[in-house]
């Protein structure tokens, strides 16, 4: 009994988180915006076919008999369309997205003719007056549904990115108080970190005085980069090289990191600090003690896009036994929730293990 109990459970709360995650997702959105138009649509249908008659020459109850077939028909057409209107928006542009349109909709109409006239040739003979009629209303009804898509899609864009803007303002909102708690007193971490660099430098110890100086650059560039909402990619750059430096200060011989950023367009935009969770995790979880390690990073921008690979050794599982080791493991998801409120729909985030590498990639389009 008790093990009925807890299956029991253990099946209802999978069952809540499953909703949970539903209810977050912009499926939701997208489930409601269709079951709207899929009403409003059965209704229209039912309405039709209880007051058109068609000309006298159709067979008796002919719209009744064939009414369950058409409503499957035209659901499938409009679904069709709406896929089309989702996958080629963003591929095919201009005159071919029209003449694919054009395609699709001829196409419906003479399927649904032929298949009309064939069910009307099995109880009496067709003429040119009743191929014209179903002609008309086929193209008429074809471009309802085709209305009716295009309608539907434009609904759910539009909910869907007032869902995200309203998720960004949000996201704004609680980083700008995060901001307004990092900025209580920074200049007295300033003075510190000052004065340590002064006195290092002062009794000769330059290395230590070089990595507390690098040490408050990228602290200043942290805090008055995530103000902004974009920064160039040369102050990426700049910040890179100078974290990359702090590490090297801090592994000495034992890394190698071979960091490619030549043939970038350094006055491109980008959202602040977006790279630097991918990166840290190079260093976090590639480097081990008595070994030598490697890390690569390559940026890239295209016409229309920027591209960002790190590849480090997979030493995961030995950084993880390390004593000192501390995983906090929020750095990828935190990354995945700034691109998806920042660049919907527009960027591309893998990673995993590769032949004995850990590889990360983030593409980012219109960037």
């Amino acid at each position: 009994m008790n093990i009925l109990f807890y299956s029991a459970n253990a099946v209802a709360v999978k069952i809540f988180m499953w909703l949970s995650r539903l209810l977050d997702k912009d499926r939701m959105v997208i489930f409601g915006v269709h079951a709207s138009i899929l009403t409003l649509m059965l209704l229209i249908a039912l309405f039709i076919n209880a007051t058109v008659r068609g000309p006298v020459a159709l067979p008796d109850n002919f719209f009744k008999s064939q009414f369950s077939l058409s409503v499957v028909i035209n659901l499938s057409f409009f679904y069709v369309i709406y896929a089309y209107l989702n996958l080629a928006r963003e591929k095919v542009k201009g005159l071919s997205f029209v003449a694919g349109l054009l395609a699709l909709l001829i196409t419906a109409i003479a399927c649904t003719v032929y298949r009309d006239l064939a069910v009307v040739k099995q109880s009496q003979s067709v003429d040119i007056q009743l191929v014209r009629y179903f002609i008309v209303i086929n193209t008429v009804s074809k471009f309802y549904y085709v209305l009716c898509a295009i309608v539907t899609t434009a609904l759910v864009t539009l909910l869907i990115q007032k869902r995200h803007y309203n998720q960004l303002r949000l996201a704004t909102a609680q980083a700008e108080l995060a901001i307004i708690k990092a900025q209580t007193n920074p200049h007295f971490l300033f003075n510190v970190l000052n004065t340590l660099y002064a006195s290092a430098y002062k009794f000769g110890d330059y290395t230590t005085a070089n990595g507390i100086g690098q040490m408050s650059s990228l602290m200043r560039y942290t805090l008055h980069s995530n103000q902004q909402e974009n920064v160039t990619l040369a102050q990426e750059v700049e910040y890179i090289e100078q974290f990359i430096s702090l590490q090297q200060l801090r592994f000495g011989n034992k890394i190698n990191v071979d960091f490619q950023c030549d043939e970038i367009d350094l006055n491109r935009q980008l959202s602040p600090m977006l790279l630097m969770p991918l990166i840290e995790n190079a260093f976090k979880y590639g480097i081990t003690s008595g070994k030598m390690s490697y890390i690569s990073i390559v940026l890239a921008t295209g016409s229309d896009e920027f591209s960002c690979i790190v590849t480090n050794l997979d030493s995961s599982e030995l950084v993880k036994e390390s004593a000192h080791f501390c995983e906090s493991g929020t750095g990828i998801d935190n990354l995945r929730q700034r691109l998806e409120l920042r660049y919907p729909h527009q960027y591309t985030l893998q990673n995993g293990r590769e032949s004995g590498n850990y590889i990360a990639r983030l593409m980012i389009k219109c960037c």
